[in-house]
C-alpha cells in the first residue's frame, strides 16, 4: 500500500481552538450531505478563541510563505548583510576626510513592498535599519502586519501603510529623502506575474526609493527548458488521442516531477533582472537558442528562476534534476552526455527507454514515471 501525489490529503479548520491534554478524549462532529464533508465542534465545546473566517484574506499564500523556514532564513541573512553595507556607505568619510554625522549621512530606511505578513520589514528592523515602511494594498493583510509588528515590539520602528506602493508619497508615507533599501517577495511561478518590475519602477519615479537603492533580492535570472509532455501508454491502454487537450493558454504552477515529460533541451537563460537601482533596464524580448540533448517533440517549456538575494546567496525554483545557474544535476549531465547515470535514481538512458518515454523531474526518473512503448505521431498531441 502506498500514497500517490495525485491524491493529496485535505485540511479543514475547526470553528475555534480547543485545549486538549495527552490521554484525554476530544469530540469532533462529522457530517456530510453526500456531496460535501464537514467537521465541526459539538455545541457547548469550550473554546479559547472563536474563528471568524475572512473570505478575502489570502491565508494559503501567506502561511505557506511563513512555513518556508529555509527561504526566510536566507532572506534574513541577506537583509542583515545589506543593512550593514548601507550603514557603512552612509557613514563613509565626507569629502574632506572627516566622518559625516548621522544627520548628514542620513539613515538606513527600508521599504517593504507588498509586505503581506510584514516579516521582511521586521527582519530589516531587527537588523538595525533606522526606519522601515511596510506597505500592502490589502486591508486585512495590512492590519495583520500591524498587529504582528506590535506583538514583536517593533511598532515604533516599522510603519505599516495600507497603500499601493506606486502611490506612496515622500514626506507622508516614506521619509522625504526616500528609502535606500527595498525588500520584497512578490514573485509568482514565472517571476514577474505580480508586477514586481513595474512596482519598483514606480517607487523610483515617485521618490519612495532612491535612484541607487539596494534591494533584497538584488536581482533574478529566468531560465527555461524545452520539454516533451506526452502521455501514451498507461497500464496497457493507449491514451495518445487525449494529448491534444493538454494545451492551455496560461502558465500554471506545477511540481515538474509530477508531470510525465522528457527534457529535450539544456536549461537556457531567458532574462537577467536587476531589482536594485544600480542595474539597467530589463529587456522585453529575446530570441532563444536552446541546445537539444535528445530527440523528441517539443510542445512545452518549463520556466523557473534563480533569486539572487545578494552577492553571497541565491535561491532557486529549479525543478528536480536542475541546479541554480541553469545546470543539470551531475547524474543527469552524465546521462545526456551518453555516460552511465550513476547514482540518484536516474533510470535508463534515452536509448534504453526509447525515444518517447516521458519521465518526471526534468528527466531525472523520479517515482511515478510513465513508460511509452512507441513514439508519438507528429503533432498528434497538438492537432
Amino acid at each position: 500500500m502506498g500514497s500517490t501525489a495525485s491524491l493529496p490529503c485535505a485540511l479543514q479548520w475547526l470553528g475555534g481552538d480547543v485545549p486538549v491534554a495527552a490521554g484525554s478524549e476530544v469530540r469532533v462532529q462529522c457530517r456530510h450531505n453526500t456531496a460535501r464533508l464537514r467537521f465541526d465542534l459539538p455545541a457547548g465545546t469550550p473554546l479559547l478563541t472563536l474563528q471568524r473566517p475572512m473570505a478575502s484574506f489570502p491565508a494559503g499564500l501567506q502561511f505557506a510563505g511563513l512555513a518556508d523556514r529555509r527561504r526566510l532564513a536566507a532572506y534574513y541573512r541577506a537583509i542583515e548583510r545589506q543593512v550593514a553595507k548601507a550603514q557603512a556607505e552612509l557613514h563613509q568619510p565626507a569629502g574632506g576626510g572627516s566622518m559625516a554625522s548621522p544627520a548628514e549621512a542620513g539613515e538606513v530606511a527600508v521599504l517593504d513592498i507588498g509586505c503581506g505578513s510584514g516579516i521582511l520589514g521586521m527582519m530589516a528592523a531587527r537588523s538595525g535599519a533606522s526606519r522601515v515602511v511596510a506597505c500592502d494594498l490589502h486591508d486585512a493583510l495590512s492590519s495583520a502586519a500591524r498587529r504582528c509588528t506590535a506583538a514583536n515590539g517593533l511598532g515604533k520602528q516599522v510603519s505599516v501603510v495600507r497603500r499601493d506602493a506606486a502611490l506612496l508619497e515622500r514626506g507622508r508615507d516614506v521619509p522625504r529623502s526616500g528609502c535606500n533599501l527595498a525588500v520584497l517577495d512578490l514573485f509568482d511561478c514565472q517571476l514577474t506575474g505580480d508586477g514586481v518590475l513595474d512596482l519598483l519602477t514606480a517607487c523610483r519615479k515617485n521618490g519612495a526609493l532612491t535612484q541607487d537603492h539596494r534591494a533584497v533580492p538584488a536581482g533574478a535570472t529566468l531560465w527555461c527548458m524545452g520539454l516533451e509532455v506526452y502521455t501514451s501508454e498507461v497500464e496497457g491502454f493507449d491514451f495518445s488521442p487525449a494529448n491534444k487537450h493538454r494545451w492551455d493558454r496560461e502558465a500554471r504552477t506545477v511540481l515538474l516531477s509530477d508531470v510525465p515529460h522528457r527534457a529535450l533541451t539544456r536549461p537556457t537563460k531567458v532574462f537577467d533582472f536587476a531589482f536594485d537601482g544600480r542595474g539597467g533596464a530589463a529587456r522585453r524580448e529575446k530570441v532563444l537558442r536552446a541546445e537539444c540533448v535528445q530527440a523528441g517533440y517539443l510542445n512545452a517549456v518549463a520556466v523557473w528562476f534563480d533569486l539572487h538575494l545578494d552577492e553571497e546567496e541565491t535561491l532557486t525554483s529549479a525543478p528536480v534534476g536542475c541546479l541554480a545557474g541553469g545546470r543539470f544535476a551531475p547524474a543527469l549531465e552524465r546521462l545526456h552526455a551518453g555516460g552511465p547515470p550513476g547514482t540518484g535514481g536516474m533510470g535508463k538512458s534515452p536509448a534504453e527507454e526509447g525515444p518517447a518515454s516521458p519521465v518526471g523531474g526534468g528527466g531525472s526518473g523520479q517515482g511515478g514515471e510513465t513508460r511509452a512503448d512507441r513514439a508519438p505521431r507528429p503533432f498528434e498531441a497538438a492537432s
